[in-house]
């Protein structure tokens, strides 16, 4: 009876069913995953999985007790599958026939399937197993993934495959496989490890190509190496991990890091800047500080005329090149969530006075040496802190402790990836909640990344990008900039014998302890009462269409639009403020003013080209030619009132008219261009490659709209000669570079006559408003050009396991714009001509190692050293700044100051020295005259190196045992000055307490040769402009350190998760500098004697699952 049962089962299923392979049927059993795991090797006898199959698919299974009774045995499956993978799976194992109908599923033997499998075991090079590898079928788009002891089986019909095996950071190996009739086939893999390694794919500009088969200077790095760290900002990232390439993060101020990218030096001194073009998802100007870190595939920076001449009149300070996630072949739906609290700290903050009556004691005799400089404080009100009846009363408060605390920060991401039928997708969701460490300021950015791409057939391929960026950001009023410099120095200029509210704990806010206290705003009251707001909305929407003409020729079609909406508002509130002594009121802040602005704008990009790559024997071509157009439109508006009559009305209606302001404007430009590059490889030994690009920017006269931008380069791998004979070298290939870039980021319109208001004129007796032309223009300027001749070396060496990059540049720029050598006689501001020239050269060296210390504890080792040398070779007339000197010959900007020789111990000594330009005495210092005419003039300053720096250097660091891994990265600069003075320098900067090293100043008693006598105005700095403040800024820091665990598999397969990483990590640890005052990181010292935001010391906890 059960046989006829199970016959009429099988008919009914043939009859009506669908057979497995069909599309309907494919659609339906992979929406559905299954979970055996362990279970599989625990079940003896295929009935026993077919019953777990029911008890997790809800469908019947019908089979005869021969298929019941079949053995398991060699069956291997990953934790967990799909149900037409398993079905499939068992039905080529043990020849079965397999056919559904509605919830019904019968399994018959099938004497005509023929079954087959591939096996093998994958490794790297150090033998030690790939968990997780992915295994791919090419021609049947199947993929399975390594278990923990890397190895893998696929079963198959019998027949020719394509195996394709890939990990993380160890490039793609693809061989071929013969499945042999109710057979096997045995393949086993040994990737390289690294991503250094062989075959190892590179994005270039409009492309990608093999690493070994670059004749450009291009660094990259992949997804595996930006996730460590686990930073929330992704130009902060790159730094210490691309030779050639400073970053510097100018602020720790959340969501206004003010992060500075130097790739190379500074090639210019005009307003075309010196930062590199960032592209991301191959739309350019993206904000490289705002896109999710987790969202990131890959990094390249293209540092020379042959990577980046391709982007042309852009390209002339580098490229940085991001391509985010992308969906993975495979059929499971895979979700990754990473989550971590931080908290962060202040690094480094200067060491100041904060005891009230040192303090005081100090004030009154820097006083006393100079007779002038404020009111010293009375005995009794010193003797009030120095024996206090009322700590509270009379305490002794270090302002940047009640400001700068320690903060809990919180980032969460959850993100989906796979494939479904032909199409692939990654979806992304991130939350970052950041407090500022300093009071007041605070960042809540969300970001929503949607990426699809999908083959339509063989023909024709679709795909969208879409990003969108939420970012909410408060800020004391005072610092539009975000790099908190007015807060910081308005910190600074406090003393420590009041606190920023009275002891009473009512809250108000306090002015002074003292009449006589000179002092700068309270900046509890500024950073609590009155914030200011901005709400950032930026998006990028893209898509794409690629023709696939024939397996050599595709053509793409990209369209893009990206921009961003920006909105911010703040009321500067009237708040009184009271003695802090009397608690009486003796002043107010603020005045109940409401600013207000929005601005907002729109940048389209649309780029076609064809890609042809064809090989004939021992030829490879490949061919690249496309056109692009760029548009830009941007409008800004905003508008003020002051004197409301409440600031509960944040609103510009509810201000008087009186006194308010309004301001808007409107600027756009475009650019269009034709691009190609030409690649020639001749037998994997011999490479040349021509790129070029033809530019027209609306920002220059028709007559000079146009530039044309080529390179040329070549490479020769030896190692694939047939004399070369060193089996210990993998690869070596030396290169050589050549082209011209051009720099068109000036201001929109700096050819033009431009009229500006310039007040009222009197016409027919009445008064009207007047415009004037202020700058004389010039319609000949046109583009800077960068030349840049690069000749480098890249090594590996046993079998993989030492890589060696060299690389040595010559980046010369000329037709810099600059302003015109004009009389002033004229009454106009010059215009600009293009006449200045720089050159930077210097040379890249960046080393990787790895390999195995004792069984499976492995490591991996890497270090760059980079440096160069700037000169100013035509510039014009010699300007000077403040404490700089451009003048030919002379590196950009070096420093020019007085050299301190020592200090004046007596009147003796004065009176038989250079006669000095600020009436010494003893203890102040002494300047040395350098021309020996017995006076100390501005003839006397000397050139003095600093302001670049001797060279940047990284060390990377990392150890892999069993389930633990620990990474480190090192990152240094050496040779950097900074010239300081003012705030957080110099004692008594408005009333700012000294620095501890003054308690080492000159005195009578004390006849200290390093420190003068204390001051007390704090402009010494500025007056008299010295080496004695310009200070070594050198350091040497701990920037990231990342300790995880990976928790077994074992241990969290049955509960569906197929990984989970828990990990500690840190940035900016450890920094060792001789610059004891702020954070040595900063870009320069040109505003406020270089205070700045402190960097934040970061402490990070988190887990990363997927499932």
């Amino acid at each position: 009876m059960s046989r006829l049962l199970f016959l009429l089962v099988v008919i009914s299923c043939t009859v009506t069913g669908v057979i497995l392979a069909s599309d309907v049927l494919s659609q339906n059993l992979r929406k559905i995953d299954v979970t055996l795991g362990q279970q599989v090797k625990k079940q003896e006898k295929l009935g026993d999985i077919f019953r777990e199959l029911e008890q997790q698919t809800g469908f019947r299974f019908y089979y005869e007790q021969e298929v019941a009774n079949l053995p398991n045995s060699g069956l291997a499956i990953g934790r967990k599958v799909n149900l037409y993978d398993l079905l499939e799976l068992l039905a080529a194992t043990f020849q079965l026939k397999i056919t559904q109908n509605s919830n019904i599923i019968a399994v018959a033997k099938d004497p005509q399937q023929i079954a087959g499998r591939i096996t093998g075991h994958i490794t790297d090079n150090q033998g030690q197993p790939l968990s997780g590898a992915n295994i791919r079928i090419v021609e049947v788009n199947r993929s399975v993934s390594a278990d923990e002891q890397g190895n893998y089986t696929i079963s198959l019909r019998a027949g020719t495959y394509t195996v394709e095996v890939s990990y993380v950071a160890h490039g793609t190996q693809r061989r071929e496989a013969v499945v042999p009739e109710n057979g096997q086939a045995v393949l086993d893999f040994s990737l390289t490890a690294g991503e250094e390694a062989l075959g190892e794919v590179v994005v270039v500009g409009y492309g990608t190509q093999r690493k070994e088969n670059l004749t450009g200077a291009v660094s990259s790095i992949s997804s595996k190496r930006i996730a460590e760290g686990n930073f929330t900002n992704a130009a902060t990232l790159m730094q210490g991990r691309f030779p050639g390439l400073q970053i510097v993060q100018n602020s720790g101020a959340p969501g206004a890091e003010g992060t500075n990218l130097r790739i190379r030096g500074y090639g210019t001194f005009s307003g075309a800047g010196v930062s590199p073009l960032v592209i991301i998802d191959g739309v350019a100007g993206g904000d490289i500080n705002a896109i999710n870190p987790e969202n990131i595939e890959s990094m390249s920076v293209l540092k020379d005329a042959a990577s980046a001449a391709i982007y042309g009149a852009r390209a002339a300070n580098g490229v940085i090149l991001i391509q985010t996630k992308t969906g993975r072949e495979t059929d499971r739906l895979r979700f990754n969530y990473n989550g971590f609290t931080a908290i962060h700290q202040a690094t480094q903050l200067p060491d100041l006075i904060w005891n009230s009556v040192e303090y005081m004691e100090l004030w009154n005799e820097a006083i006393a040496n100079f007779n002038s400089g404020g009111t010293p404080y009375t005995e009794e009100q010193i003797n009030l802190y120095r024996n206090p009846s009322d700590p509270k009363q009379y305490p002794n408060v270090n302002w940047l402790d009640e400001l700068i605390k320690p903060r809990s920060v919180n980032n969460h991401s959850i993100t989906a990836s796979g494939q479904s039928g032909t199409t692939n997708y990654y979806i992304a969701l991130a939350y970052l909640n950041q407090p500022g460490t300093f009071n007041g300021y605070h960042m809540e950015r969300t970001n929503v990344q949607v990426n699809m791409d999908s083959k339509l057939n063989k023909y024709l391929e679709i795909g969208t990008k879409a990003a969108i960026i939420f970012k909410d950001r408060d800020y004391p009023s005072g610092d539009s900039n975000g790099d908190g410099v007015d807060p910081l120095l308005s910190t600074l200029a406090q003393r420590p014998t009041y606190a920023p509210q009275l002891p009473d704990g009512s809250g108000r806010y306090t002015l002074n302890a003292f009449p006589n206290e000179i002092n700068n705003k309270n900046m509890l009251l500024v950073s609590t009462e009155n914030l200011f707001n901005t709400v950032n909305r930026e998006y990028q929407l893209q898509g794409y269409l690629k023709v696939n003409v024939n397996p050599y020729l595709n053509l793409m079609g990209t369209a893009a639009v990206s921009g961003s909406f920006d909105e911010s508002k703040g009321m500067n509130d009237r708040t009184p403020l009271y003695s802090f002594t009397t608690g009486e009121e003796v002043g107010v802040f603020g005045n109940n003013n409401l600013t207000q602005s929005r601005s907002n704008y729109n940048q389209t990009t649309v780029n076609s080209y064809l890609n042809f790559d064809r090989t004939f024997g021992t030829h490879q071509v490949r061919l690249v030619a496309g056109s692009s157009l760029e548009t830009y439109k941007q409008s800004v508006l905003g508008a003020a009132r002051t004197e409301f009559v409440t600031s509960a009305l944040e609103e510009l209606d509810a201000g008087p008219l009186d006194n308010q302001t309004n301001y808007g404007n409107t600027q756009e430009w475009a650019l269009l261009s034709y691009f190609g590059r030409a690649s020639y490889n001749f037998d994997e030994r011999y490479l040349l490659e021509v790129n070029a690009r033809y530019d027209g920017s609306s920002r220059f006269a028709k007559e000079n709209r146009w530039g044309f931008f080529p390179s040329f380069s070549a490479g020769w791998r030896l190692s694939n000669e047939a004399f070369f004979k060193a089996d210990w070298v993998d690869e070596l290939k030396l290169r050589g570079s050549w082209g011209r870039l051009g720099n068109q980021q000036i201001s929109n319109y700096p050819y033009q006559a431009l009229l500006t208001l310039a007040g009222s004129y009197p016409f027919t007796n009445t008064l009207s408003s007047g415009v004037r032309q202020n700058r004389l223009n010039n319609r000949d300027i046109s583009w800077e050009t960068t030349t840049i001749t690069d000749f480098g070396l890249d090594a590996t060496l046993f079998k993989g396991r030492l890589n060696i990059v060299f690389d040595y540049f010559n980046k010369r720029t000329t037709d810099i714009l600059r302003n015109a050598d004009i009389p002033l006689e004229v009454g106009l501001a010059a215009p600009l001509i293009n006449d200045g020239i720089v050159e930077n050269k210097g040379f890249e060296l960046g080393i990787n190692t790895r390999g195995r210390l004792v069984d499976e504890l492995t490591f991996d080792l890497g270090a760059f050293v980079s440096t160069y040398r700037n000169k100013l070779v035509r510039y014009g007339s010699t300007t000077f700044g403040d404490s700089y000197i451009n003048q030919e010959g002379h590196p950009l900007q070096t420093y020019y100051l007085w050299e301190v020789e020592g200090i004046f111990q007596s009147q003796d000594e004065i009176a038989n020295s250079a006669t000095q330009a600020n009436q010494p005495k003893p203890g102040d210092l002494k300047y040395k005259d350098q021309n020996g005419d017995n006076v100390i003039n501005s003839a006397d300053r000397v050139y003095m190196d600093g302001k670049h720096p001797d060279f940047d250097y990284s060390i990377n660091f990392g150890l892999n045992y069993k389930n633990f891994s620990l990474s480190s990265l090192w990152y240094g600069l050496e040779g950097r000055k900074f010239y300081t003075g003012q705030w957080g320098f110099e004692p008594f900067r408005q009333g700012s307490p000294p620095p501890a090293e003054w308690r080492n100043r000159w005195t009578p008693e004390n006849p200290s040769t390093t420190m003068p006598r204390i001051y007390p105005t704090g402009d010494k700095a500025l007056s008299e402009r010295s080496d004695f403040f310009l200070e070594d800024a050198s350091y040497f820091r701990l920037r990231s350190l990342d300790l995880s665990y990976s928790v077994p598999s074992r241990a969290i397969g049955k509960i569906g998760i197929n990984s989970l990483v828990i990990y500690l990590s840190g940035q900016n640890l450890f920094t060792w500098t001789p610059f004891n005052k702020f954070d040595p990181e900063r870009v320069d010292d040109s505003v406020r004697g270089g205070v700045r935001y402190p960097q934040n010391k970061v402490y990070t906890l988190g887990a990363k699952i997927q499932f």
